[in-house]
């Protein structure tokens, strides 16, 4: 579990949503066209090619 005071990367809490399956595989493109995460970040969360 985490320390509440530790703040968490957006690559790490879009991780944790992807593996409960709470945000889909289109929500994280956009935010890769946001800019929020990397075409890389993406590979490795979801393990497909962007």
């Amino acid at each position: 579990m985490r320390k509440e005071n530790e703040v968490m990367s957006n690559k790490e809490r879009l991780t944790e949503r992807w593996t409960q399956g709470r945000i889909s595989e289109a929500m994280l493109r956009v935010y890769v066209r946001k800019g929020i995460i990397t075409k890389a970040d993406f590979e490795e969360i979801c393990g497909k090619k962007y």
